[in-house]
C-alpha cells in the first residue's frame, strides 16, 4: 500500500471520528495542543503523522490510537 494512501485513510478516520463527536477542528486543534492549520493539514492528508501526534489525537477523540488505522 503506497504510503500517502495510508496517510489518507487515517486522516479521513480522524475527521469522521472528529464529526460524530460534534467537534470543530478549531476546537480539536486546541484540545491537541496543535496549531489549527496544522491540525487543517492533518484533516487533508498533507502531514506525516508521528506516533505521538496519532496518541494526542486518539486521546481528545477519547479512542485508542489503533481506531484510527484502516
Amino acid at each position: 500500500m503506497p504510503q500517502h494512501h495510508l496517510r489518507n485513510r487515517v486522516s479521513k478516520n480522524i475527521k469522521s471520528l472528529r464529526l460524530k463527536r460534534k467537534l470543530t477542528q478549531e476546537k480539536l486543534a486546541e484540545i491537541t495542543g496543535f496549531h489549527y492549520k496544522y491540525y487543517q493539514r492533518i484533516e487533508a492528508g498533507t502531514v506525516n503523522l508521528t506516533l505521538d501526534s496519532v496518541e494526542r489525537i486518539a486521546k481528545a477523540l477519547q479512542i485508542l490510537p489503533r481506531s484510527l488505522f484502516p
